[in-house]
């Protein structure tokens, strides 16, 4: 490419960063729209001074108003839907605390009073690692 050329293809850059610098950042805010502005951010207000949440809560009152056709669940093709989904079995739970070592996680569930021996999982430490680990 032609040095001339590279040096018109850095100004137009420059001047296109330049530009857009001063749109997002330099430009004040019209004193009509009544909005103020801080770099990317923009929050508008009416002319009383209010911010948009009376908007929000005619929507919200919208939203409350809306009434639902419930003969939707009675139809012959919704009744025939079928769930797919699957049981998932009950797991033990991990550590109370995640962030706590391994042996403070082991004397905690030794000390703690087992109503059930059979309902709480007895957790215990090793430092072998397993058969088929070692194998690997």
């Amino acid at each position: 490419m032609n040095k001339t050329i590279k040096t018109l293809l850095i100004f137009a850059a420059a001047a296109l960063i330049l530009f857009l610098m001063y749109a997002f950042f330099l430009q004040p805010a019209p004193a009509n729209q009544g909005a103020v502005t801080g770099g990317l951010i923009t929050v508008s207000t009416q002319a009383d001074g209010s911010s948009d949440s009376a908007d929000i809560v005619g929507l919200l009152a919208q939203m409350r108003s809306l009434q639902l056709d419930r003969s939707l669940f009675a139809g012959q093709l919704y009744q025939s839907l079928h769930d797919f989904g699957v049981n998932i079995a009950p797991e033990p739970y991990g550590k109370d605390d995640p962030f706590a070592s391994i042996d403070a996680a082991a004397q905690a569930v030794d000390a703690a009073p087992a109503a059930d021996s059979a309902a709480v999982p007895k957790i215990t430490v090793s430092s072998r690692r397993p058969a088929a680990a070692q194998a690997q």
